[in-house]
């Protein structure tokens, strides 16, 4: 027979089975209880250490599925801020074409083809921001927020009813996925009572 561990702390190792080991009967019941005491002894032992394997089994299994998920955020929180590093790089250029916009009289004045062609680059800017999840907003009649905007200047009303809403966008605001990522650069409106 071979060396047999009876106790439950024994490594896998100390547990040995042969294939071909044969139980012997004899005619006396004590050595076959024994015998079957014995395997009844291995049998728990292994149940014990098959529980154990499962349970470390699956808390690596779960922690591989956790560091996954963390790369995972990591990953696309770091690609985030690389696009809106380069996002936010083209904003001056795309205020620069609207600055050109705006003064209608010169732009009317350009040969209308050109013009075409520059309003054609604008759009192409304009929709490489919308694919990446970047939308302007032109906060122009809307109440000052100073999470969304940031006041360069004050135009004076005698309406009360516009004080602190904005009558002028400098420069549009900027959200990328609802976050902002440049607020509008605008000018609002200060109640100044005259009698």
């Amino acid at each position: 027979m071979k060396k047999e561990n009876t106790d439950s702390g024994a490594d896998a190792s100390d547990i040995e089975f042969d294939k071909d080991e044969e139980i012997q009967y004899s005619e006396d019941a004590g050595n076959v209880s024994l015998h079957l005491q014995k395997i009844k002894t291995k049998l728990n032992t292994c149940l014990l250490e098959r529980s154990e394997y499962l349970d470390g089994w699956q808390r690596a299994k779960a922690d591989l599925a956790n560091a996954r998920k963390n790369f995972d955020a990591e990953r696309n929180k770091m690609m985030g801020s690389a696009t809106e590093s380069v996002v936010t790089e083209i904003f001056p250029v795309v205020d620069s074409f609207e600055m050109a916009f705006g003064n209608k009289t010169a732009w009317e004045a350009v040969d209308k083809n050109w013009r075409i062609g520059v309003e054609y680059i604008y759009n192409q800017l304009v929709k490489i921001l919308q694919d990446h999840d970047v939308i302007q907003f032109n906060p122009i009649g809307e109440a000052f927020d100073p999470a969304l905007h940031t006041a360069i200047g004050t135009v004076l009303t005698n309406d009360a009813s516009k004080a602190d809403y904005i009558v002028e966008v400098i420069a549009r605001g900027y959200k990328m996925r609802e976050r902002v990522i440049r607020t509008a650069q605008v000018k609002t409106a200060h109640y100044e009572h005259t009698n």
